[in-house]
């Protein structure tokens, strides 16, 4: 079962309000954090990435896969071993007012 599907029972349970706990979570792959973003909102940047000859690529978050309510406050908890897709994710929401 994904992250996806879990947040979908939780929305059907009436969830209004979210702490994602990424206490020591090393991160993994920076795509994962851009698709996990789309959750909370869509079709906004979640992150850049400056390439070698310095030009920044922004990584736009999907359409139409949003399943956590605008509405729902969003605490994102993270903690110095937080790291990596972990820290695009946390930055993501944050940017995006969504944590």
């Amino acid at each position: 079962r994904g992250l996806r599907d879990a947040f979908i029972d939780l929305e059907s349970q009436n969830v209004d309000a979210y702490v994602l706990d990424l206490r020591g979570n090393p991160g993994g792959a920076f795509q994962s954090a851009v698709e996990i973003s789309s959750l909370f909102f869509e079709n906004q940047i979640a992150t850049y990435v400056v390439d070698s000859n310095g030009v920044e690529l922004p990584f736009k978050t999907a359409k139409g896969k949003v399943v956590v309510d605008q509405n729902d406050p969003v605490v994102i908890w993270v903690d110095g071993r937080s790291a990596s897709a972990t820290e695009v994710l946390a930055g993501s929401l944050r940017d995006n007012c969504r944590a």
